[in-house]
């Protein structure tokens, strides 16, 4: 009977526990948690992450590519530049060398024929009276080739200036003075606005 009694209390104070039924409602509170747990961690899945990667690589390449751009232009003017640097230089220096090859050409014609300079004082002495006696300035080099083949005494007085070039003359009247240049001249044949350097 003790026993039995004993038992029965056992049975009173301690009920047996079992798991609790799963039912729709304890699926959405479930469901719920995850969705706060998920936004408060704010981790993104895995298709949010494939996307921000794709897009970092892409504002990434986009830098890479507009880089490339930037220096490629700075290369292309610089070269153009240079070109252009290059283009003028040899312009000039082959001005230089025809005009250098002319002035040749015409000193070896005066020394092979000097009436030519008598023809070039004359086409310059078109307005000069005849009455007007000038006087004429020439290089070193030219004094003995005036005298001998150009000058008129009558009309003529020769003078030597240090500082003139072979195959330049300067006629001085009371009225007026002509200088006449070979560089000049052939500077105004080839159209050239200004001298750099003088041709010898």
């Amino acid at each position: 009977m003790k026993e039995h009694l004993d038992n029965h209390v056992i049975h009173e104070d301690y009920e047996i526990w079992n798991f609790p039924e799963i039912t729709d409602e304890n699926r959405k509170e479930n469901i719920l948690i995850e969705e706060e747990l998920k936004k408060n961690t704010d981790i993104p899945d895995s298709s949010e992450q494939s996307s921000l990667v794709s897009n970092q690589e892409a504002e990434l390449l986009r830098h890479n590519l507009n880089h490339l751009i930037d220096l490629f232009t700075e290369l292309n003017q610089q070269l153009n530049k240079k070109i252009q640097e290059v283009d003028n230089t040899l312009v000039e220096k082959i001005a230089l060398l025809v005009k250098k090859t002319v002035k040749k050409i015409i000193d070896k014609e005066f020394q092979q024929d000097p009436k030519l300079i008598a023809q070039i004082i004359k086409k310059n002495l078109g307005k000069i009276s005849e009455e007007n006696r000038c006087t004429v300035i020439v290089s070193p080099q030219d004094f003995e080739l005036w005298q001998k083949h150009v000058l008129n005494e009558d009309q003529f007085k020769v003078e030597i200036d240090p500082q003139m070039y072979p195959g330049d003359f300067k006629l001085i009247t009371p009225i007026n003075e002509l200088v006449v240049n070979m560089d000049n001249i052939i500077n105004t044949i080839f159209k050239i606005d200004h001298e750099p350097n003088r041709i010898s």
